[in-house]
């Protein structure tokens, strides 16, 4: 790929061995959290936790990565994380695991990784050239998506099976190596004007990053949009785990591999997101997604049998990745370079911040209505937001954005 240099692999080396521990690691911590408690308000609880971190720590982490040497922080987090997990590993095999347990590891996993991304995403553009940012998002994509979801959760779900403190082990494994891999990264990722801006208050410079992020009309829109995607899928992804188990009459080891069925067509979605949005346009590119992911909720609330699951899932990871890719490339395009991470954390904070929110929905609605009604209230929610944003995002609109933003 012209213009994506060794530093970029590197990078793309330490996220697959991370996102490969994290797969093993988003299979067997709601099993854990349903052989602890069949009630889907506590199973909820523990994904809410993982949210909550964003809304605490997402603001400030961006500010930090816009002066700290990102480089040093994605080996920092990395180095954390692998302690957390450690101690992960330590309650499950002493028998001391337990929710509260559960919660506190996801939320300082959470937390740390807040200022992990802030730093990564304003990396990208630093070690690759502009116009690839698309094809080394997908790329990027595609490997993470292809640990955390493909081959992590089947065989996190089966080892949790067999031994239910090996995929948290594995977790921490891989946190270590990509610490030492990140370490190997040459580029200077010092942001520009980091000595400057230390100087200033540390609320002004998150200031600085939501003010700029709310006044462009399209990221503004965009945000929304995937505030109240992310908040339905959150009240999903929440009760998932009591839905395979009961519903789908899955056995624990097929729990891993629904997430399997997502990260295909996540793969599939990286790996196309780049023709599509040259063939339809990042306007019309977005819009298919959103369409097929309401499609997709409604066949899953409607739906008890596993392989047609299997198959909505795989579609959802489609839609899902195509706008994953399409949305960051043009936010990575149009955010100045000395703004990136503070932008990146604002963004993150409102739409990963809401995930604490819908976990707690998700719980809640299961709770009253059945494990299917959380599926239906995603698709009615998304659907109604997509009839109000998707008329601003149209291609002519999102193209003369980043042609400003170059100063074509």
């Amino acid at each position: 790929m012209a213009g994506v240099t060794a530093d970029f692999w590197r990078l793309w080396t330490a996220a697959t061995v991370s996102s490969l521990g994290d797969g093993l690691r988003l299979a067997a911590v709601p099993l854990l959290a349903a052989r602890l408690t069949q009630d889907p308000r506590m199973v909820a609880l523990v994904a809410a936790a993982g949210g909550a971190a964003w809304l605490l720590f997402g603001l400030p982490a961006g500010a930090l990565a816009d002066r700290w040497d990102r480089r040093r922080i994605m080996v920092g987090c990395d180095a954390i994380r692998c302690v957390l997990a450690v101690a992960l590993v330590a309650s499950v095999a002493t028998g001391h695991a337990s929710i509260a347990v559960l919660m506190a590891v996801e939320f300082l996993l959470n937390a740390t990784e807040t200022l992990f991304y802030g730093a990564a995403e304003a990396a990208i553009p630093a070690v690759v050239g502009g116009p690839d940012l698309e094809r080394a998002n997908g790329r990027l994509q595609a490997s993470t998506i292809l640990g955390a979801g493909f081959v992590g959760p089947p065989v996190g779900a089966a080892v949790f099976v067999l031994a239910a403190a090996a995929p948290f082990a594995a977790d921490a494994v891989s946190f270590g190596l990509a610490s030492l891999l990140a370490r190997g990264i040459r580029a200077d990722l010092s942001p520009a004007g980091a000595a400057r801006s230390v100087r200033r208050p540390l609320l002004r410079e998150v200031a600085d990053g939501l003010g700029w992020l709310w006044r462009h009309a399209e990221l503004r829109t965009i945000m929304v949009l995937l505030v109240v995607w992310n908040l339905v899928e959150s009240a999903v992804f929440a009760v998932m785990v009591l839905w395979s188990l009961r519903t789908l009459q899955l056995p624990e080891a097929g729990y891993g591999l629904l997430f399997a069925a997502l990260a295909v067509g996540g793969v599939a979605g990286s790996l196309l997101a780049e023709r599509a949005g040259r063939v339809l346009g990042p306007g019309r590119a977005m819009t298919a997604s959103v369409v097929a992911t309401v499609a997709v909720y409604a066949g899953l609330g409607l739906t008890r049998r596993p392989l047609l699951a299997g198959a909505l899932m795989t579609g959802l990871g489609v839609a899902a990745f195509v706008w994953n890719v399409i949305s960051a490339s043009f936010r990575q395009a149009v955010v100045p370079e000395g703004l990136r991470g503070r932008v990146s954390s604002a963004y993150r904070f409102a739409t990963w911040g809401v995930a604490a929110l819908g976990a707690l929905l998700g719980g809640a609605v299961a709770s009253r209505w059945g494990l299917q009604a959380p599926f239906g209230v995603a698709a009615v929610a998304l659907a109604a937001t997509a009839v109000v944003t998707l008329p601003r995002l149209t291609n002519l609109r999102l193209t003369a954005a980043r042609a400003a933003a170059s100063g074509g």
